[in-house]
C-alpha cells in the first residue's frame, strides 16, 4: 500500500479503511494491535519479559538491566509493532506517534504513574541537524501536548556514532563516555520516580549507562520505559 496515497487519503495503513483523523490507522486495527502485540500473561517484576513458568521470580534477562529497579516494556520488537515503529523510525510515518503515546499514557496510568517525571535518552550528536527531528523527541512532546506527561530533558550525548554498529561491550563503554547533563539544574528529588524513556530496548546499554549517571543525583526511585523490547 502506498504510504503517500494513505496520508493523503486519512485511510489506514493497515486496512485501507478511514482512519482515526490523525494517525494513520483507524480504531479497530488499533484494537486488534493492542489486543495482539502488547504484553500478557506472567512477567518478570523487574525486566517486563515472560516467566518460563507461573512462579513470580526475576527471569534470566535481569541481569542485563542494572541501574533501574523496573524496566517497563509495552511491547515485542516484532510483527506489527516492529512494522509500524520501523516506519515512525524513518519518518515515513510521523502520524504514528498519536497512537504510540496513546500506548505510553494507558500504560502509565495502568502502572500509576501518571505523576512520574520522564527523562528521553538523548539523540546522538547532530541527529537533529542531519534529519530534523528524533522520533523519541517527537514522542515526549506528544505525550507533554496530549497527556501532560512531565518531560525533563537533562540528559545529552556529545558524539555522532550510531549504536547499532557497536557489540554489546562497546556500546556500554561508549555510552558511560559520552553521557552527560545538559542542564545540571534540574532538581529530581521532588518526584516520586523518575522514568527513562526510550522507543526500543535491545541490549540494556544506553539505558544502563543513563541510569547510572541519574543514579548519582538521584536518590529515588528510577526506572525505565520502553515501547518495545527485542528478544
Amino acid at each position: 500500500m502506498n504510504i503517500l496515497s494513505i496520508l493523503e487519503n486519512r485511510s489506514c495503513y493497515l486496512c485501507g479503511s478511514p482512519d482515526d483523523g490523525r494517525s494513520g490507522l483507524c480504531f479497530e486495527c488499533q484494537d486488534h494491535i493492542k489486543h495482539s502485540s502488547l504484553k500478557k500473561g506472567t512477567l518478570c517484576p523487574r525486566c517486563s519479559q515472560p516467566l518460563l513458568s507461573n512462579d513470580p521470580q526475576f527471569c534470566p534477562f535481569c541481569h542485563s538491566v542494572p541501574g533501574v529497579e523496573q524496566l517497563h516494556s509495552i511491547s515485542y520488537f516484532n510483527s506489527y509493532m516492529k512494522e509500524l515503529l520501523t516506519l515512525f523510525k524513518s519518518g515515513k510515518m510521523p502520524c504514528l506517534r498519536f497512537f504510540f503515546a496513546s500506548l505510553i499514557y494507558e500504560y502509565l496510568k495502568k502502572e500509576g504513574l501518571l505523576d512520574a517525571v520522564l527523562v528521553p535518552v538523548p539523540p546522538r550528536r547532530g541527529k537533529f541537524r542531519d534529519q530534523g527531528w528524533d522520533q523519541v523527541d517527537l514522542l515526549c512532546k506528544t505525550l507533554k501536548r496530549s497527556y501532560r506527561i512531565r518531560i525533563e530533558r537533562i540528559l545529552e550525548r556529545t558524539d555522532r556514532i550510531q549504536q547499532k554498529t557497536l557489540s554489546f561491550e562497546e556500546r556500554e563503554q561508549h555510552m558511560k563516555k559520552i553521557l552527560r547533563y545538559k542542564d545540571s539544574t534540574v532538581k529530581l528529588e521532588g518526584f516520586r520516580a523518575v522514568i527513562l524513556f526510550d522507543d526500543i530496548f535491545t541490549s540494556g546499554a544506553t539505558i544502563s549507562a543513563a541510569a547510572e549517571l541519574l543514579g548519582k543525583k538521584y536518590t529515588g526511585e528510577l526506572s525505565a520505559l520502553v515501547l518495545c523490547s527485542v528478544i
